[in-house]
Formats: structure tokens, C-alpha cells, sequence
């Protein structure tokens, strides 16, 4: 379809009532793509304490949302473009597969009612992956393969993305001092805390917003380096375009790889290194420079552990995190159709954990494993 046929449709589409309500979907899907790099993660976990800094009409309004609320926004929102579809927007035949694969992912949700353990663990798990489906249905079922619309879609996220940066900047340089001044001012006011409570109020991992420091780490390693290809194509409108460039994309990835530092996401550093591993493995044949790349891996792997452990943090919860997945294989080898069913696995890890470790885990913390488990 040419633009100007689509600007005619449009213009057509405008003129009738399901046609604005279908242009009022789409607008406020534009607002749930400015609204991903903070609140996609948080469909799977309540917000750490840190991460509430109730010090502004920005935060209050950021932080104040339910976990199950993104994904009940982005389900009515799909429903309503299937209600009232856009005129101008259709699916070419890879991205029907495509969306045949993220449905068949909720489909899987399913199995683990079989053998649940109560409603709570299946609606749980319910909204996390019909949240996450419906959204992606929703983007592909907004814009298709309609390029004007998938750059007003890449746009929002790319102003999100900018938006999370600058939370993490405010954070880290205002931040925390407003969250100990606050703690301080509770206390001598007469409130108590425990210690467990007040360690995660003075945590200085960052988290921008996000629910908690691992959110934001993986929002960043996946949202970089979209962002840094938009503003490099950005950096053309200015004069003289390549300095524009350079400079444009230089600065934002030094933030955005100083705040993926100080998030001290452990979990997304070790994602970082095999993802690039990959990348660079896919872009060279010699054998030779493949094996160098694996080599430098190792070492950098090698050197944030030393790092780790320097740094007093230890290894403890990563040692939980094996013996997560070690329990959940064993799930998986015990009932390989149809698992131990929504919430099985806080039951059957007490039973099947190796390490004595102190802990009544809900989930194995993977996605792979969850399913895989329950």
C-alpha cells in the first residue's frame, strides 16, 4: 500500500465513529510503548522498596501501579483494535507466524492449571503471560507492516528509553540522598525498621523506576541498542550530520552502559557477555578469532566474579538460583506433560532443593524453568 493510499484511508477512517475510536487505540498504544522500558518487567514481580521514591507527582505516578496493570491495559487495548481494526494496517505472512508463536506461549499457560495449587498461583501466572502476549498482539495488530505507524511505535519507546535513562540519573544523583533523608526523618520521628526492611530502603542498586535493579539491567541490554540505531538515523537531520551522530549515540550509550553497571545486575552482565559472544560468533568464520572472542569472555566473566566477591555481595543467592533450576529439572523429569501444575514448584522445592538454603522460593526466577516446572 502506497502513503498516499494509506493517507486516503485514513482520512476515510476518520470520518466514522469506529474509526476514531480504532485512531484512539492506537494512540494509546503509542503511550503503553513510552510506558514499556518502565512497566514490562513489573508484570512479574511487586516493586523493591528502593525503588519507591515518593518525592514527586513523577514518581508517585510511575510507581503507583499494580503489577497486573500494564497487562490488563494492554488486554482491553487489543480487544478493542479487534473490535475496531485500522483500515491501513495489515499482516504479511511471517508476522501471522509470529503471533501464532506468542499465542501459543499463553496457550501454555493453560497446562499449569491442570495441577494447580490454588487460583492465586494460576491468575498469577495468567497475567504475566497474557499481559505479555496481548501487548505484542496489540503492537502487531496496530501497526503490521504500515511503516508510518511502527515509527510512531519505535518513536514512544524510544522516548521511554530516554525518559528511563534520565530516571536513573535523577536517582543516582538525588535519589538516594532524598530515600536516606526520608529514613532518617521517619526514625526520628519515632517510626521502626527492621533491618531487613531498611537494607532494602538504603540499597543503592539502581533502578530508574523500574520494579527492581534486574529490570532495569535487562530493559537496558534490550533496549540500547534499538535506541542507539534510531538516534544514529536521528543524528541526519542535524548539521554537520556525522559529528550530530557520533555525538548523539556516544553519549547515550555511555549512560546507558553506566547505568547497566550500577544496576549490579549480575543475572544481565552474564546475559551481556553470551549475547555479544553470539553476535560476534554469527559475524566471523575464522576459527581463530571466534576461539580469542570465547577466550576474552571468560576473562571478563572470570573478572566480575573477583569483582562480585570484592565487593562483599558473595555468591549466595546465585548458588540458590543453581539449585532453582537443578529442582526444576527434576520437576520437569517427573511429570514432563504436564508439570507439577501453577504453584507446584514452592511446594516441591522444600522437598527436592541440594543446598540448605533458607529460603521458600515461589519460582525458579526463569522463565524456561517456570514453565518447564510447573
Amino acid at each position: 500500500m502506497s502513503d498516499f493510499d494509506a493517507q486516503i484511508l485514513k482520512q476515510h477512517q476518520g470520518k466514522t465513529v469506529g474509526g476514531r475510536i480504532a485512531e484512539f487505540v492506537f494512540a494509546m498504544t503509542v503511550l503503553w510503548c513510552f510506558f514499556l522500558p518502565f512497566k514490562f518487567g513489573d508484570m512479574v514481580c511487586v516493586p523493591e522498596a528502593a525503588s519507591v521514591l515518593p518525592f514527586s507527582a513523577w514518581e508517585w505516578i510511575l510507581n503507583n501501579w499494580g503489577d497486573a496493570f500494564f497487562a490488563l491495559v494492554s488486554s482491553l487495548l487489543l480487544l478493542a483494535s479487534i473490535c475496531f481494526p485500522l483500515k491501513d494496517v495489515s499482516l504479511n505472512h511471517k508476522q501471522i507466524i509470529y503471533c501464532s508463536g506468542f499465542a501459543s506461549v499463553f496457550l501454555l499457560a493453560f497446562i499449569g492449571v491442570i495441577k494447580s495449587n490454588g487460583i492465586d498461583h494460576s491468575a498469577g501466572e495468567m497475567v504475566h503471560l497474557g499481559g505479555a502476549t496481548a501487548f505484542l498482539l496489540l503492537i502487531a495488530n496496530t501497526a503490521g507492516n504500515n511503516k508510518r505507524r511502527c515509527q510512531k511505535l519505535l518513536g514512544a519507546m524510544g522516548c521511554g528509553f530516554g525518559f528511563l535513562l534520565i530516571a536513573g540519573l535523577y536517582q543516582y544523583f538525588c535519589g538516594f540522598d532524598s530515600m536516606k533523608n526520608y529514613l532518617a526523618e521517619q526514625e526520628a520521628a519515632g517510626m521502626i525498621f527492621n533491618e531487613e526492611l531498611k537494607a532494602r530502603l538504603l540499597d543503592d542498586r539502581l533502578t530508574a523506576g523500574c520494579g527492581s535493579s534486574a529490570t532495569l539491567a535487562g530493559m537496558l541490554l534490550i533496549l540500547t541498542p534499538p535506541a542507539l540505531l534510531m538516534l544514529w538515523d536521528y543524528g541526519k537531520r542535524f548539521h554537520p550530520a556525522r559529528t550530530s551522530q557520533i555525538l548523539l549515540t556516544s553519549i547515550t550509550g555511555l549512560v546507558a552502559a553506566a547505568e547497566f553497571i550500577l544496576a549490579r545486575s549480575r543475572a544481565a552482565f552474564l546475559a551481556f557477555v553470551i549475547s555479544a559472544v553470539i553476535t560476534i560468533w554469527c559475524h566471523i568464520k575464522s576459527l581463530r578469532l571466534r576461539l580469542i572472542t570465547a577466550a576474552v569472555a571468560i576473562l571478563v566473566v572470570a573478572g566480575g566474579a573477583w569483582h562480585i566477591a570484592s565487593a562483599g555481595r558473595g555468591f549466595g543467592s546465585m548458588t540458590a538460583r543453581a539449585d532453582y533450576y537443578v529442582s526444576a529439572a527434576k520437576m520437569l523429569a517427573t511429570a514432563p506433560l504436564t508439570g507439577t501444575g501453577w504453584g507446584g514448584f514452592a511446594d516441591n522445592y522444600m522437598r527436592l532443593k541440594i543446598f540448605d538454603i533458607n529460603e521458600n522460593a515461589r519460582d525458579p526466577h526463569s522463565m524456561l524453568a517456570t514453565l518447564g516446572s510447573q
